[in-house]
Order: structure tokens, then sequence, then C-alpha cells
């Protein structure tokens, strides 16, 4: 499973890792714990908006 964003151009990808942080202990149980519970990777996808909702 990657962790890289598709859209990303690499050198944008390469400065948000470089800029970005570390999770706190909390959030990496929960990317833990995620990851632990979906092993292929599922993607919850949230539906597009609609217009006037």
């Amino acid at each position: 499973m990657t962790t890289r964003t598709e859209s990303l151009s690499d050198e944008l990808h390469a400065y948000v890792v470089a800029h970005g942080s570390t999770p706190d202990p909390i959030v990496a149980d929960l990317i833990a714990e995620t990851a632990a519970t979906c092993p292929s990777g599922s993607v919850c996808r949230s539906p597009p908006s609609r217009p006037g909702s």
C-alpha cells in the first residue's frame, strides 16, 4: 500500500514530506488500527458534494 497521493507532483510530494510533521501518538495508533482492520488498503471515499447541499 502506498502513502503517496497520485495527484501530487514529485516536487510537491517532496516538499510535503520535508515540511510535514509526524502523527501524534493517538493518530499513530489510529493509523495502525485502521491498517490492521483493513489490510487490503481499502479506502473510504466521500461522495462529491452536490450543488445546494
